[in-house]
């Protein structure tokens, strides 16, 4: 599912007259421009062990200098509520926080999902 910003207006690219609540976009959108690793994890031998071989989620944006990067979502780590995380094909994954999920990765009630072309 793809949102894309044309001036200041968000739609949902498969469905431009879908009623989108902006302030559910815009949040998600922020949430994605402040995301920082809080832990790395260097080159872990296997992804599965993390989620990250099959992500739950995979968030492509591209940025106004037309430049991309994916985020995949693996597993929640059970013991802190982060999420493991991979950004593009690099060898090293990390977490996040856990409160990732709600601002950038449910769908609200009223859109329709995730990803994003800013």
């Amino acid at each position: 599912m793809t949102y894309v910003k044309n001036d200041d207006t968000w739609t949902y690219e498969e469905d431009p007259d879908f009623p989108l609540d902006e302030s559910a976009v815009n949040t998600k959108m922020n949430c994605l421009t402040t995301l920082t690793v809080d832990r790395v994890l260097e080159s872990p031998e296997d992804l599965s062990e993390y989620g990250l071989d099959k992500p739950q989620q995979e968030v492509t944006v591209l940025k106004t200098d037309g430049t991309t990067f994916t985020l995949y979502i693996g597993n929640q780590n059970s013991s802190n509520n982060d999420f493991y995380v991979k950004v593009d094909r690099r060898r090293q994954s990390g977490t996040l926080k856990g409160g990732l999920r709600g601002p950038a990765s449910e769908p609200e009630q009223q859109s329709p999902g995730a990803g994003a072309k800013p």
